[in-house]
């Protein structure tokens, strides 16, 4: 169930789509059919996937692998080098893909760059996978990404050694969780935060998620939603229909360009959010499309400090949240 932790001295983020990357790809070992492996590297030829990741990793990291509920999902934690552990945490950082909650177009490994980069910098964080289509509609995704911050909710106290510097000064402290998603991810990152009261999550931010699947009608995605939803009212799955005053925090990213959900998913949160009183923080990304968190080098467009910038705005909400 727990892998030994492995300690990597140098991180390996996949490079532009070449022979070597082919060749890198296929024969990695069998973790993953090889339609899933195609996939990755069609994606990668078409830029939707991180193909090189822009900050220079210097100091090793460690590496777990948890299944964390019944149904065997994963859980990959990247922790900072004890060098490199910060005495207090601010915060823990949990990543969900996106894919249309569909198997073979999202997995962990899709913020496993932008989760290695936080713990060079000291911040505990962990990518998630969750069941998805043809197999399992919903509710089964919702429910599998409730459960990984269940998980985290008794994992975080008693592996405190294994992030911080300082020890607990009472036995249940731990850093929040803040839940960082893309598209279908960010859906199911807002609305386990805003469905699951009791869960300790003081922030989400969303890339493009779906907000409102009752107005969300991309002919992109059509099949999907329909697959995903299956019986259940469009309402009874959108986050927007569980906001509520006492939500946490939410950050809001979105492309102007975006064809696969329209900017109009995250303009209708935003009022939702600011008539309810919720702190929202809106950024729209000027003439980025939908995978603008994962654009390669190559795209001189985009900020190489955006996800530094994503961090301090997350930072800062927590500040104020704290001193509220």
């Amino acid at each position: 169930m727990l892998r030994r932790p492995v300690e990597s001295n140098q991180s390996r983020p996949l490079l532009p789509l070449s022979p070597s990357l082919i060749q890198q790809v296929w024969q990695e070992p069998g973790e993953q059919p090889a339609v899933m492996k195609l996939t990755r590297l069609l994606m990668a030829g078409f830029g939707l996937t991180q193909l090189k990741s822009r900050f220079k990793l210097g100091r090793s990291i460690i590496q777990e692998t948890i299944h964390y509920n019944e149904h065997k999902q994963i859980m990959k934690i990247c922790l900072p080098h004890p060098s490199n552990r910060p005495a207090q945490p601010k915060a823990f950082f949990l990543f969900v893909h996106g894919g249309v909650w569909t198997t073979g177009l999202g997995s962990w490994r899709d913020f496993q760059a932008h989760s290695k980069q936080l713990a060079q910098q000291g911040i505990a964080c962990a990518t998630v996978e969750y069941r998805m289509l043809p197999r399992h509609p919903y509710p089964a995704a919702a429910d599998d990404v409730a459960n990984a911050v269940e998980f985290l909710q008794q994992w975080l106290p008693q592996n405190r050694a294994q992030y911080a510097k300082k020890p607990a000064s009472h036995p249940s402290e731990m850093p929040p969780i803040v839940l960082i998603g893309h598209s279908a991810g960010a859906h199911l990152a807002m609305l386990t935060a805003l469905r699951e009261k009791h869960l300790p999550i003081k922030a989400v931010v969303s890339f493009a998620g779906p907000t409102n699947l009752a107005t969300w009608n991309s002919s992109f995605c059509l099949l999907q939603k329909n697959l995903f939803l299956l019986l259940t009212p469009p309402e009874e799955a959108s986050p927007i229909t569980y906001v509520r005053p006492d939500a946490p925090t939410i950050h809001l990213y979105h492309g102007d360009q975006d064809i696969i959900v329209d900017i109009e998913q995250s303009q209708e949160m935003l009022a939702a959010l600011k008539s309810a009183g919720v702190p929202v923080h809106f950024t729209q990304m000027h003439g980025q499309g939908h995978w603008f968190p994962f654009l390669s080098e190559f795209r001189k467009d985009v900020p190489l400090d955006f996800m530094e910038k994503i961090l301090a705005d997350i930072m800062s909400s927590l500040d104020t949240t704290d001193a509220t």
